[in-house]
């Protein structure tokens, strides 16, 4: 299990991935290509902001997502994130 408390992540590529993993993460700022890609993992997200160059996030497998208050930006749109999040493996935001 992963804590992030209070952080910004910024870089090329695939900035922060996640597999088979439990994170929780509060005030998280990520951002890159792709901001975050998860894979079969479980995340509880607060106050997070995603921003991706190319995508926000990425589901690579099937994971559980919980947000609380946070935003995802990318050339797809801007989007409010607050509760579970169910996104079919391959889709982004």
């Amino acid at each position: 299990r992963v804590s992030i408390d209070q952080g910004r992540l910024a870089g090329d590529g695939v900035v922060l991935r996640v597999v088979d993993s439990v994170v929780a993460a509060t005030g998280l700022q990520v951002e890159g290509e792709t901001a975050l890609s998860v894979a079969g993992s479980r995340l509880d997200l607060a106050g997070v902001e995603l921003r991706g160059r190319r995508s926000a996030m990425v589901v690579e497998s099937a994971s559980t997502l919980l947000f609380s208050v946070s935003r995802a930006t990318s050339p797809q749109g801007e989007r409010f994130l607050h509760g579970p999040l169910r996104l079919p493996p391959g889709s982004s935001l």
